[in-house]
């Protein structure tokens, strides 16, 4: 992978909107019309969206980070390569470096390492992570309660530069995005396929659980386990930045108990 300079990463931002591109099962309710207007803007995607083999952006490889070479069922570290390969070439890759984060994804560490990222044919940045739980003050007593974790992760957005301090993660890659989105300062966005009712992808058949969902033993029809945190952390993010208008793509979605649906004549 071709390594970018911060200022070569700046660069790559074109638009004042980002859509950012959950996995949730409504992105296949995006008509062709919705998807041509979302494509004026910039983008990022993360987890699984490349199996939507949707150029974006941005993509953020962190989640992926934790599969073996072998992967579980279709979720494999060579699918993510050949799909890379074959459907991402313009997109700027950011790599989360877990070796600096907690010891639990360090020791899982993949994609961070040259003789890995060095096989894909893109440009990008591998930056190391920057784990919450062990870098910040707030923490230091253990877990903070939830509304004292949301403010603080959004004001730790405000003040740690990406290049110089890492990219911050705490419970879930939104976290992570948030920050990405924060530091290159764009005014709106819009979240696509981020659902949270239930624990469908939109890869999968409808009636189908995701394999690390089954495992876990959580229920198709049921709230994500995300879902608290992430509403949570949106309505946190609406405060301490009152001048970024966030939208939710999908009417459904229960961001919207926080924030409006995206309408074309915004």
């Amino acid at each position: 992978m071709e390594r970018l300079s911060k200022e070569d990463f700046l660069s790559k931002k074109n638009s004042d909107i980002i859509v950012i591109y959950g996995s949730g099962y409504s992105i296949n309710d995006i008509s062709e019309d919705q998807w041509a207007e979302l494509g004026q803007f910039d983008s990022i995607g993360f987890n699984w969206f490349l199996k939507s083999k949707r150029p974006v952006n941005f993509y953020l490889l962190r989640e992926q980070d934790i599969w073996r070479k072998n992967g579980k069922g279709d979720e494999s570290r060579e699918e993510l390569m050949k799909t890379l390969k074959s459907h991402y070439k313009d997109t700027c890759l950011i790599v989360s470096n877990l070796s600096t984060s907690a010891p639990k994804w360090s020791r899982l560490y993949h994609y961070g390492r040259s003789e890995y990222h060095d096989q894909i044919p893109l440009e990008g940045v591998v930056l190391k992570e920057k784990f919450a739980q062990q870098s910040f003050r707030e923490y230091s007593n253990g877990w903070p309660s939830r509304d004292k974790r949301y403010g603080a992760l959004c004001h730790h957005f405000k003040k740690v530069d990406l290049f110089e301090g890492g990219i911050i993660y705490d419970f879930c890659s939104m976290i992570t995005i948030l920050h990405i989105i924060t530091y290159l300062k764009y005014k709106r966005v819009i979240f696509a396929g981020v659902d949270l009712y239930d624990h469908r992808y939109f890869w999968l058949k409808e009636d189908q659980l995701r394999g690390a969902t089954r495992q876990k033993n959580r229920k198709l029809d049921e709230e994500h386990f995300v879902a608290s945190f992430t509403i949570g952390l949106i309505d946190a993010y609406n405060i301490v930045f009152a001048d970024t208008e966030l939208y939710s793509l999908n009417p459904k979605s229960l961001l919207t108990q926080k924030i409006p649906v995206w309408r074309h004549d915004h």
